[in-house]
């Protein structure tokens, strides 16, 4: 299946524009055949755009450092490579080794503005994700949010497994444990999240956790605010 696919990346490669935004390669890029344990770190835009990102570098060394796991980068595609991509069959892969994102143990998207949240949908697409996470089987990747959006996670909830809230170094150490001893995606959720209150799991809340929208009638019976009364210049105008 991967000398297939290796295959039908390269012709593809071939009919889109910038190809090198996809094959990889650069210095300092760190490629672990070993690792039994994968994590894909995507930034949710063009490669020009993410490959920048010092938060994904760092936990992109983070992940490395451990020797069991491999830490691989993932960018969503521009239009002309996602077309080609869902004309010939080809899922969203990493650029260290080509692997299908499907087949990671966790995908860490990080939300830097708002106006990537389209390109989060199209990443989970993309990669043959159920794009809500209610939807997701055991053997689905876990989905997880960071960075300055995730600090309001309602717009996203029903697409992540669960959001980071502030800085995720330290947290991230604790997802990589669950990983690492938890034998499925539930498990792997559940074992974080008792011991990690700064991560927030939008399953786990329940319905509760939305923020509720006051009702018309409560509206209504709200006291309306006085207009203050316009006082009148002391300026005197200027004489002609």
């Amino acid at each position: 299946m991967a000398p297939l696919l290796d295959q039908k990346i390269e012709a593809v490669l071939e009919t889109v524009q910038k190809p090198s935004r996809y094959i990889g390669g650069e210095a300092n890029q760190v490629r672990k055949p070993q690792a039994t344990r994968l994590v894909a770190l995507c930034y949710p835009d063009a490669y020009e755009i993410g490959i920048s990102n010092q938060a994904l570098q760092i936990l992109y060394a983070q992940v490395n450092a451990r020797e069991a796991f491999a830490a691989e980068r993932v960018y969503c595609p521009w239009p002309d490579m996602a077309g080609a991509m869902r004309a010939e069959g080809i899922p969203l892969f990493t650029l260290e080794t080509w692997r299908p994102v499907g087949e990671v143990d966790m995908l860490g998207i990080t939300l830097q503005a708002e106006l990537t949240y389209s390109n989060v949908l199209e990443v989970l697409d993309l990669a043959g994700i159920p794009i809500r996470a209610a939807e997701r089987g055991r053997s689905d990747p876990i989905v997880i949010a960071g960075g300055p959006s995730a600090s309001n996670p309602a717009p996203m909830a029903p697409f992540f497994d669960a959001f980071f809230m502030g800085e995720s170094e330290e947290a991230f150490e604790a997802v990589l444990d669950a990983i690492d001893s938890a034998p499925d995606r539930p498990a792997v959720c559940a074992c974080w999240s008792r011991s990690r209150p700064s991560t927030c799991r939008p399953s786990a809340a329940g319905p509760s956790s939305a923020p509720s929208t006051p009702s018309s009638a409560s509206r209504r019976s709200r006291p309306r605010r006085s207009c203050p009364t316009r006082r009148p210049s002391s300026r005197v105008p200027p004489s002609r």
